[in-house]
């Protein structure tokens, strides 16, 4: 049972992107599944992207350009393991955010399957506050983190927070540029037995090239100890309330060499009715069987952003 649990450890430390020969030193970083369906069906790029249902796990430097209050959910089960839920909620430059991870590995067994009376469980929690000021054709943001696990096996949790950066720039009518350093700041993961991970710093750039209004393609690069991890994706708008996207995103291999890379393909379904919108991503984890996973974000605009004017489509063309 216990091996078990660690081998969808294992699992999630791949489809993180994360290189298994660091899990011992480095505290595991979910914000990658928490980006929603909407960016991971374009290959999990979103720095450049302005216009979002959950700023606090996007680029919430861009807070502030669309007022109008926001809320959106995320659920999915992991390979058939992990229950994953996260909330967002924005509104004006604040948003807020609530990312939650539960595991359940059954009861303790001997050697002879004679239960224990130890139930296997895992979860980990994290709060986020971000606040994000618009001027101009620039931007800048902040994103308080609180993170909180624990594992019942052990009986050990563990507390820790981090503080991270965004900021954005309108470079032109049909080009937008993202840039975040997540943990800037941060303290160590201390766990109740004594033991200390770090969180990683890790830098991305990305980018949003949209030379028509109703097609884009988004490239965001992630750095962390000088090891690039690439998203590359597109949507496209087929209509008033069709968006569809196709992405690749790099991940570490699951199996092999914890350093070796390759690119999975992604795609997506955006849906939008009466302030409504239902994003879908299939983002298949490899060489791992029964590990397809199907996201769905269902998301609500108070408000919906005003639609460029034919001057403002024609500038783009």
């Amino acid at each position: 049972m216990i091996k078990r649990w660690l081998g969808v450890l294992v699992i999630v430390a791949g489809l993180l992107g994360l290189p298994a020969a660091e899990e011992i030193k480095l505290a595991w970083d979910l914000d990658v599944l928490a980006v929603g369906a909407d960016a991971l069906g374009r290959g999990g790029a979103y720095l450049g992207e302005d216009n979002s249902g959950q700023y606090v796990f996007q680029n919430y430097s861009f807070l502030g350009k669309y007022t109008a209050p926001r809320v959106a959910l995320t659920a999915f089960k992991l390979m058939g393991e992990i229950d994953y839920l996260s909330a967002a909620y924005s509104q004006d430059n604040f948003a807020f955010g609530l990312l939650t991870l539960q595991e359940s590995g059954g009861y303790m067994r001997d050697h002879l399957n004679r239960l224990l009376g130890s139930k296997i469980n895992y979860g980990d929690t994290t709060v986020y506050v971000a606040y994000g000021f618009q001027q101009d054709w620039w931007g800048v943001g902040a994103r308080l983190k609180y993170h909180s696990k624990h594992f019942t096996v052990l009986n050990t949790s563990a507390q820790g927070a981090a503080l991270d950066f965004s900021s954005s720039y309108q470079y032109s009518p049909v080009w937008s540029f993202g840039l975040e350093c997540k943990n800037l700041l941060a303290t160590p993961l201390s766990w109740s037995d004594g033991e200390q991970e770090k969180f990683p710093l890790v830098v991305s750039l990305g980018s949003r090239f949209y030379p028509f209004y109703n097609f884009s393609l988004y490239t965001d690069i992630a750095l962390q100890d000088s090891d690039p991890l690439w998203r590359i994706g597109s949507s496209y708008k087929a209509g008033e309330q069709v968006t569809l996207r196709v992405g690749f995103n790099q991940v570490y291999g699951l199996l092999g060499s914890s350093h070796t890379k390759h690119f999975r393909f992604v795609a997506g379904l955006g849906l939008q009715l009466w302030g409504g919108h239902l994003d879908y991503a299939y983002n298949p984890g490899d060489d791992i069987q029964n590990t397809l996973t199907h996201y769905f974000t269902l998301s609500y605009y108070f408000a919906e952003p005003s639609k460029p004017s034919a001057s403002r489509a024609k500038e783009r063309q």
